[in-house]
């Protein structure tokens, strides 16, 4: 009878230890699980913050090129300005020139006419 309630006992434990087991293997499993669903959710994470650098890098240069192309813009106006007023000075000189050979043919038909 002893040994009855001993094998008993020890089928008991055996019975226990495999639930143990499963129920550990169960829990591995689940870990496994877990712990592939964080990759999984830590490689998007990774993705996005890739993809937004990207973002930030191509908005950078896209507002450089703008800051470029805008001075660019200003120093052509500028240049445009000064050759506006180089053009407009010559043409001062070219006025008082003439007027000045304008005055000294005056002179010259004034003397003429007190010559005749």
């Amino acid at each position: 009878m002893a040994e009855a309630r001993e094998s008993s006992y020890e089928r008991a434990l055996k019975v226990q230890e495999a639930r143990e087991m499963e129920e550990g293997k169960q829990h591995d499993i689940e870990s496994q699980k877990m712990k592939a669903h964080l990759d999984t959710v830590i490689q998007e994470k990774d993705d996005l913050l890739l993809l937004l650098k990207r973002r930030k890098k191509d908005a950078d240069e896209e507002a450089e090129k703008m800051m470029v192309e805008m001075i660019a813009s200003q120093k052509a106006g500028e240049d445009r300005f000064e050759s506006q007023a180089v053009k407009m000075a010559k043409l001062e000189a070219e006025r008082d020139r003439l007027s000045k050979q304008l005055g000294a043919k005056e002179a010259s038909s004034a003397i003429l006419a007190d010559l005749c």
